[in-house]
């Protein structure tokens, strides 16, 4: 997803320029580790989850909303909020734009929809960086922040339930299906 592809290219010419760095100055392999490290931070922290693996959690979250008589989206995105799979259930409407407003939501902040509408009632300016995105508009639950081995992977979003938490619940369902697999 995003430029995740280029990244690794880019990590690859950082290595290089620390092992040259340590070579013409060798005082300087602390700072040239640093480098490596934070580099490769940076490639991990990237890796969304495979789509085999966002498939199966968007379908086990459409079949838990759906056996509430909910008739929702799910959507997985990367860390960049890229989508990686959108399932829709038959007759949802406009539930793709709520599923992709809170997967935002979680992307840009890092927590939960429903921990961001909750910071958003008490803290002014985290509600006016929520709606000076046209993409965001207002936090509502049902996305969950998505990690892969400690590291931020992307968000799991649900849009479209009519009972307050059921989005929130099914996307639980969702990631529960493969929780033990994101690594």
């Amino acid at each position: 997803g995003g430029d995740v592809g280029k990244l690794r290219g880019v990590a690859d010419q950082l290595n290089l320029v620390s092992e040259s760095l340590v070579k013409l100055h060798p005082v300087s392999e602390p700072m040239a580790q640093a480098l490596v490290n934070a580099v490769d931070v940076t490639v991990r922290s990237g890796k969304p989850p495979a789509t085999e693996l966002a498939m199966e959690a968007a379908q086990a979250a459409l079949a838990a909303c759906a056996a509430q008589g909910a008739k929702v989206t799910a959507l997985m995105v990367d860390s960049e909020n890229v989508p990686i799979v959108l399932i829709s259930a038959d007759g949802g409407v406009l539930t793709e734009r709520l599923a992709a407003s809170k997967a935002r939501i979680a992307v840009k902040t890092g927590m939960s929809s429903a921990e961001a509408g909750e910071r958003a009632k008490t803290d002014p300016a985290f509600a006016a960086q929520i709606k000076a995105d046209p993409y965001m508009s207002a936090a509502f639950s049902g996305a969950l922040p998505v990690t892969m081995g400690g590291e931020k992977a992307g968000a799991f979003a649900v849009g479209g339930g009519s009972v307050a938490g059921q989005d929130e619940a099914c996307a639980k369902a969702g990631l529960a299906k493969i929780q033990d697999r994101l690594r």
